[in-house]
């Protein structure tokens, strides 16, 4: 028995969800113009010759690199801008917000790995409402 719970077991208090989940989420598709690279098992992708790290939470994912200006490529994860890499030095700076799993854009289901992973997106100063899950 729990006190908070009214002296009721905890699983007493269970309900199954009502949502139904897929066994496996599809990987994140990307359009025309948008250069795929699977990140490896060590979390680096292969990049002109180069190995670049991005994360190992990532392995086995594509990402999509898309270049905004002639000396750099912005790294999706699906939907999400992860990064940028700086053509020149081969070096990658992560954006520091962070996608947290009850966020409406974990929930569409859009990752097909969440575990305990955050997500990074554009800084903003604070995650945009659509993002957040906040109305």
């Amino acid at each position: 028995p729990h006190e908070a719970l009214g002296q009721q077991p905890p699983a007493s208090q269970y309900h199954p969800s009502a949502r139904s989940y897929p066994r496996r989420v599809t990987a994140p598709e990307y359009g025309v113009g948008v250069t795929v690279r699977q990140v490896r098992t060590n979390g680096q992708i292969k990049w002109k010759g180069d190995r670049i790290y991005l994360s190992e939470a990532l392995r086995g994912e594509p990402v999509g690199l898309v270049p905004p200006d002639d000396r750099s490529w912005t790294i999706w994860f699906g939907p999400l801008s992860i990064g940028l890499l700086d053509d020149h030095n081969r070096s990658v700076s992560h954006t520091p917000t962070k996608v947290f799993p009850m966020s409406l854009v974990a929930q569409r289901g859009l990752f097909p790995t969440l575990g305990a992973l955050y997500f990074f997106i554009p800084m903003t100063g604070r995650l945009p409402d659509e993002v957040g899950g906040r109305t």
